[in-house]
């Protein structure tokens, strides 16, 4: 039997999530709940309405374990949404848990939570505030990522909260998005669950972030909404390593694509970058010279084709073009028609 020392460390814990991310932490919390009622002794999901495609991933996982579940109605805002009720009329939830939610916290919703409101946010704050951290981690080719847990308090800039925990991890080279975001995802809810462990005493020694200033958009370290043309590679205004970081930060977030000329009749169609692979000095000391957009293809047994950036070659392993199925390398230079070991000029732009 638990003891009443026990039983006070646990806590009600609203949870607000909604995919990816999320669901690790969401998890956790679910098997604790659902088991040892080490930190939770009782637990609501909140999420952000379903999508043609179905339910968000926290909603499944609620639903899926008998967790209980509320869908916020409206798309954009927390305006006239009310916190629902604990089991017990009249409690309040002791703690908010906020995991790419998607919407701006307010104020009144802050206040009504006994202990305080927590983030997991996938950067080592004060680095890379905003909607796409993870992006922008690999898009810098940065050699450190990492997690930080953050109060949410009542006039705060967004991203801008104390300190609770922060965790690095290192970034290969090579990593993309999808890969990053499930390291994270483990980081981000390990973090969160021993925050609760002993959470008066963390939120009490939470460390203040450098500054609260909001950053402008064109700051480096500022991760902010991606837009469409975020996604759209332009190999005449773009180095062989940045396309091949962006590629790798956007590989399983949108993708990328460039714009294909075909050869047959010359018409412009979107070719979605598939695979993408490094290249290294040396590799690209052995080709030959060519304007941007060019590209060359080995011999054809080569896992890949060469296309000319602005200053260098990016190897391309597959492609998807608009209207037709994904193809390899080989697929595409023989579908096409073109000559191994040969230049080919403005195959792309």
């Amino acid at each position: 039997m638990l003891s009443r020392t026990a039983w006070c460390l646990r806590h009600r814990v609203l949870f607000m999530g909604s995919s990816g991310i999320s669901e690790p932490c969401l998890n956790g919390l679910i098997v604790d709940w659902q088991t040892r009622q080490e930190v939770c002794k009782e637990l609501m999901v909140v999420t952000p309405p379903g999508t043609l495609q179905g339910d968000t991933g926290a909603a499944e996982l609620a639903r899926r374990h008998g967790v209980p579940h509320e869908e916020v109605r409206d798309k954009k805002t927390l305006k006239g949404w009310a916190v629902p009720q604990t089991k017990e009329a009249g409690d309040r939830w002791d703690i908010g848990v906020v995991v790419s939610f998607r919407y701006f916290i307010p104020p009144r919703v802050i206040r009504q939570f006994r202990l305080g409101v927590v983030n997991m946010h996938p950067s080592l704050l004060p680095k890379y505030r905003g909607s796409s951290p993870i992006q922008a981690a690999l898009m810098h080719n940065d050699a450190v990522g990492g997690v930080s847990i953050i109060k949410i308090q009542p006039g705060e800039i967004m991203d801008t909260g104390d300190i609770l925990k922060a965790a690095e991890t290192p970034l290969s080279p090579t990593m993309t998005f999808e890969t990053y975001l499930k390291v994270v995802s483990g980081i981000g809810a390990d973090l969160v669950f021993k925050c609760l462990q002993d959470f008066e005493a963390v939120w009490a020694a939470a460390a203040p972030q450098p500054h609260k200033t909001l950053l402008p958009a064109d700051d480096p370290t500022f991760a902010g909404i991606l837009r469409k043309e975020d996604h759209h590679i332009r190999l005449d205004a773009m180095s062989a390593d940045a396309i091949y970081h962006r590629w790798r930060a956007l590989h399983g977030a949108g993708g990328t694509w460039c714009s294909f000329r075909r050869p047959r009749d010359h018409a412009v169609l979107r070719c979605h970058l598939k695979s993408v692979l490094p290249l290294s000095t040396e590799d690209t000391a052995a080709l030959p010279a060519a304007a941007p957009g060019a590209a060359f293809f080995p011999q054809k047994n080569c896992p890949c084709f060469y296309v000319k950036a602005r200053d260098g070659w990016v190897a391309v392993a597959a492609v998807h073009i608009a209207c037709e199925k994904p193809k390899t390398a080989r697929e595409f230079m023989t579908g096409y028609r073109f000559k191994p070991m040969v230049v080919h000029p403005g195959v792309m732009e």
